[in-house]
């Protein structure tokens, strides 16, 4: 099968006139021709077909023409042997110099004119040589058409020279510049160099003229030093100039602004430099490495120091900090100011008599904190009488917060006595109100904790509540709350001394009545339950006996009735510790005593009724 001009196709075999049938790319019949006379294998649009053999047609994936374009794939991988290869080969067996070897030709046939038609550019490669076993010497050669046939423009050589329009390589020294546009680009030798006057060695050379330098004089750099002789001055006006005149303490030599000559940095003594502004000198740093505001050498042998009529602060020699300010007198205050956007807040301050400091809130113009000479401190008071004391007047009622103690024990609350604690500790809560009625209470400590929301919620208070005032006297109790399930359970200790506790039924759950929960009795188990007199152990054996009582175990009482809370059960905390103590309740044993008279005052009327 070939392709003919026009668009047509010839099947068959193209010696033998009979064979061949010829039929236009449109023609109905031409599927049905070309597979009556060859077979094509392969359906990928596009692909370019190969003869595979007698009548036979492949269409070759990695070959594809279409919208104008030959493809070439390579195969997959990295390296050369991947790479989509277009191979121009010549069949010449005996290649000599000048034969080309393969040529890609760009031209507009379709184009009308005698220059239009012809070939406007091409690229070859062609033979610089006879080829041999040890010869394969070949130009690349780039040839575009102007006006005419395409022309040689640029060679490249098999030994890597460049040509321009055929055997132009130019000569050594020459390089390849552009002639502008509308001309080729040209060999051309280097144009000669400027000329250089004057011979000291390291000045450095400044432009004089076209193609002319000369050696300054005054500037010179011999590898490490740049040295000028003169003044060091910047373009700009206001611009920083090093003037080449002796420094002392009050006249500098770098000057930020030459505009003003009088400020800048000076030098005063060995090893030291001077700030300077106005023509006076303001601050100084000796060779210790002390800095000195206010001008003059540094006295007091630290790191840093501020002088002035009344005010310095140093760093002494030892490294220890000193800040001084000296007010003069009593009707002057001092101290240290802190202030955002120029608005004081707060300050630290000596403002009347001599033995007060005080923290001063600007905003509100009140001290909020004194300290007095002998170690007292006052809280909204500027005369404390004792080693801590807080004062409001007006609004709500004093809150302390924080931790107030003199050892590392784990309080956070901690009054220590006289030395040795041999008086013992008092702390005092005090109502001020003169005329107390009944419900308010004198003092009161909660605790409390916080939730994951971070709300503070109660967990429990111990206060002191007035009970009963009358006039001249006043009834208090004690009261105990804590919470069960977030409800409020309270228990007092009565002002004469009773402990009551909470019992309310809205606080209760019970079992059933007593016949329910103890169907047989309750008297048996008492029997067997093990009353005994006991004291406390752990007493030295020569410790007289003060103190005795009678009461079951919390154990074999938890084992004979199961009341109250099991004491073998563990209550852990944060680090694994049982924190369950045996106990039995006082009002449990009161209860089971009921118990066991209600059923022994049941078996009386049986045995009367009998």
């Amino acid at each position: 099968m070939a392709y003919t001009a026009g668009f047509s196709v010839s099947v068959g075999d193209p010696t033998k006139a009979s064979d061949v049938t010829t039929l236009a790319a449109n023609d109905d019949y031409l599927k049905a021709a070309v597979d009556g006379k060859a077979a094509l294998s392969g359906s990928t649009n596009n692909t370019v077909a190969t003869v595979t053999g007698a009548n036979a047609l492949i269409g070759e994936a990695d070959l594809t023409f279409a919208s104008n374009k030959l493809t070439v794939f390579g195969t997959t991988g990295t390296g050369t042997a991947t790479a989509g290869v277009l191979n121009l080969s010549t069949r010449e067996l005996t290649v000599v110099d000048a034969d080309q070897l393969g040529r890609i030709e760009f031209q507009a046939p379709a184009e009308t004119g005698s220059d239009a038609v012809l070939v406007a550019a091409s690229i070859y490669a062609e033979a610089d040589g006879t080829f041999s076993a040890t010869v394969n010497a070949t130009d690349l050669v780039l040839a575009t058409a102007h006006d005419g046939a395409a022309a040689e423009r640029v060679r490249i050589t098999s030994q890597g020279e460049i040509g321009l329009a055929g055997a132009n390589y130019g000569t050594d020294g020459q390089v390849l510049t552009s002639a502008g546009a509308g001309a080729a680009a040209a060999w051309e030798a280097i144009p000669p160099g400027t000329t250089l006057s004057g011979s000291t060695p390291h000045t450095v050379a400044t432009v004089t003229g076209a193609n002319a330098l000369e050696g300054e004089a005054n500037l010179t750099f011999d590898g490490s030093v740049l040295a000028v002789t003169g003044a060091v001055t910047m373009a700009n006006a206001a611009g920083p100039t090093i003037v080449n005149e002796a420094a002392t303490a009050t006249n500098p030599t770098l000057i930020p602004n030459k505009g003003d000559d009088n400020t800048g940095f000076g030098w005063a003594t060995t090893d030291s430099l001077t700030a300077i502004t106005g023509g006076a000198e303001r601050v100084r740093i000796d060779g210790a490495g002390t800095l000195c505001v206010g001008g003059g050498a540094p006295t007091r042998g630290g790191l840093f120091e501020i002088q002035g009529a009344n005010v310095y602060q140093y760093l002494d020699a030892s490294q220890h900090v000193g800040i001084q300010l000296d007010r003069g007198s009593t009707s002057y205050d001092s101290g240290l100011s802190f202030q955002t956007a120029a608005t004081t807040n707060w300050r630290l301050a000596q403002m009347s008599a001599d033995n007060l400091l005080q923290v001063w809130d600007d905003i509100n113009e009140a001290a909020v904190m004194s300290f007095v000479q002998g170690g007292n401190v006052g809280v909204g008071t500027t005369s404390p009488d004792h080693h801590f004391e807080s004062e409001r007047t007006g609004g709500s009622a004093d809150v302390f917060a924080g931790n107030f103690k003199d050892t590392a024990a784990a309080y956070q609350i901690q009054a220590h006595g006289t030395t040795g604690n041999v008086t013992g500790t008092q702390i005092a809560s005090y109502m001020e109100s003169s005329s107390p009625a009944d419900g308010d209470f004198a003092g009161q400590y909660v605790a409390l904790y916080k939730d994951a929301g971070g709300s503070k919620i109660v967990a429990g208070t111990l206060g002191w509540y007035m009970d009963d005032v009358t006039a001249g006297t006043i009834d208090t109790r004690m009261e105990f709350v804590t919470y069960n399930n977030n409800s409020r359970t309270a228990a007092f200790l009565t002002n004469a001394g009773v402990w009551t506790d909470a019992s309310a039924a809205a606080g209760k759950e019970y079992f059933g009545t007593r016949q329910e929960v103890w169907p047989d009795g309750i008297l048996a188990s008492l029997k067997t339950l093990n009353v005994s007199k006991y004291k406390p152990a752990n007493q030295p054996e020569d410790k007289p006996v003060t103190e005795t009582h009678v009461s079951p175990t919390a154990e074999d009482f938890w084992d004979a009735l199961q009341i109250g809370q099991d004491p073998r059960s563990e209550k852990l905390n944060k680090d694994g510790e049982n924190t369950n103590s045996p106990v039995i309740a006082a009002k449990d044993l009161g209860g089971v005593a009921l118990v066991a008279i209600q059923e022994l005052l049941e078996r009386v009327e049986a045995l009367e009724s009998a």
